[in-house]
């Protein structure tokens, strides 16, 4: 910004109806010189933004280079005036510092998606400060929701089958936050929950660890990778353990559950070692 702008700038606020040769000069003396060293000092992060006079924050060009360094003091944007808040430009450099300051912004660059999601990558927890009409606005909002801000989205959304499936599928929810809202549902949950990592499916969901459809699908949903995860045998209910379609797709998902059968007639089985061989040969094949 050159110092043309600084002293236009100035000269903008700064008119109180004096004689403008008068005014000029003043600002040539005085203040130009002291907005100057301030931008300085600003640049070179010497000074706090709690520190500047409240005077000198009227400037656009002193809040416009305190935005510029970065300063890390930009929790006191409420000490700005009112007229940055209708301010795109500084508002979204202003957020992309802290995304609380949307807190600040009007109602328009609430519901403004660009100043939204600046606020959010820097702070999930600005979502609280999202305009309605953004917060209803479902393909936005997967782009946003967060296991930090998930509580403060609408009840409608949560309870949104579709919307909860595909936030668990991108893996930007986890089982922790949605819990509360797709437990109320029974129906919803049993719909949804094998959607969830298998790691929370095998941790939180003990209750449906008698429910034999659902044990199946769960294993159809998640292939093994070469990583450790807890075989499906060791810790769904004895009477499933005991069910040979059970332990024939968990033998043929993973080698390992072979380990884990305890009846010995279902270990001597045809079609369970049968299972056993062809997991070993797909492991040998990857």
């Amino acid at each position: 910004m050159s110092v043309k702008v600084i002293l236009i700038d100035l000269w903008m606020d700064s008119s109180n109806g004096s004689n403008t040769n008068q005014l000029l000069t003043n600002l040539l003396r005085n203040k130009l010189d002291e907005a100057q060293n301030l931008i300085k000092l600003i640049k070179t992060k010497q000074v706090k933004f709690q520190q500047i006079p409240s005077e000198y924050l009227t400037y656009y060009s002193i809040v416009y280079y305190l935005l510029e360094a970065e300063n890390e003091e930009i929790w006191y944007f409420k000490r700005l005036p009112m007229k940055y808040r209708n301010m795109k430009e500084i508002i979204l450099k202003a957020c992309k510092l802290n995304g609380y300051v949307l807190k600040y912004a009007n109602q328009e660059l609430r519901n403004d998606r660009q100043v939204v999601m600046a606020a959010i990558k820097v702070n999930s927890y600005a979502m609280r400060y999202v305009s309605k009409e953004l917060k209803h606005d479902t393909s936005f909002m997967l782009k946003c929701v967060t296991d930090w801000n998930y509580k403060m989205i609408p009840t409608e959304l949560k309870m949104d089958l579709e919307f909860n499936i595909q936030l668990i599928t991108r893996s930007f929810i986890s089982f922790d936050n949605q819990c509360n809202s797709i437990r109320s549902n029974p129906e919803m949950e049993k719909q949804i929950l094998i959607y969830y990592k298998y790691e929370s499916f095998s941790r939180y969901y003990e209750r449906y660890f008698k429910d034999k459809e659902v044990i199946l699908k769960v294993m159809d949903r998640y292939k093994v990778r070469n990583r450790v995860v807890p075989p499906i045998l060791t810790f769904i209910d004895k009477t499933l353990r005991n069910d040979k379609e059970i332990v024939v797709k968990a033998v043929r998902r993973n080698q390992v559950e072979y380990d884990h059968i305890e009846n010995e007639e279902l270990r001597n089985d045809t079609d369970v070692l049968d299972a056993f061989n062809n997991s070993i040969n797909k492991k040998l094949k990857i």
